[in-house]
């Protein structure tokens, strides 16, 4: 009877440490599959919209404005600190793709000579005891000349 009482807590406290590692790692995924979700889509229409520009390229602090295939005047940028969404604006009709974005984090880069503009961001979310997970995404996209 003691010796089962033995295993049975040795095994019980290798299984404790594994248990409180899943549950941990089950609460971030909660957290996080929205935002990923979320950024994964804001992305997506970030590369359509980039793709499609025609002519001349700016990018100036966070944003980039372009003109696309169909006319459109399209704008793509991050806001502020207090509001730090990622916007699509095109013929003055904003919209918000993102919101669980870390503020100050989306960057637009050229990549000379090459015609590619990286696309970069960073989601962010917050778990129950505060801490705050980060993930990064970025891309590189061709721009027709």
């Amino acid at each position: 009877m003691v010796a089962t009482l033995a295993l049975f807590a040795i095994v019980a406290s290798m299984g404790v440490p594994l248990l409180s590692t899943l549950l941990e790692a089950y609460g971030m995924a909660r957290v996080m599959a929205p935002a990923a979700s979320e950024g994964t889509l804001a992305m997506e229409r970030m590369v359509r919209e980039v793709r499609n520009a025609q002519g001349t390229v700016h990018m100036v602090n966070r944003s980039i404005t372009f003109v696309s295939a169909t006319g459109d005047a399209t704008q793509l940028h991050q806001t502020h600190a207090s509001d730090p969404g990622i916007y699509l604006v095109k013929n003055g009709e904003e919209r918000l793709l993102a919101q669980a974005v870390e503020a100050d984090s989306l960057t637009f880069d050229r990549f000379d000579p090459l015609p590619l503009v990286g696309i970069s961001f960073t989601l962010s979310a917050t778990l129950a005891d505060g801490t705050i997970v980060r993930t990064p995404l970025s891309t590189a996209v061709h721009v027709a000349q």
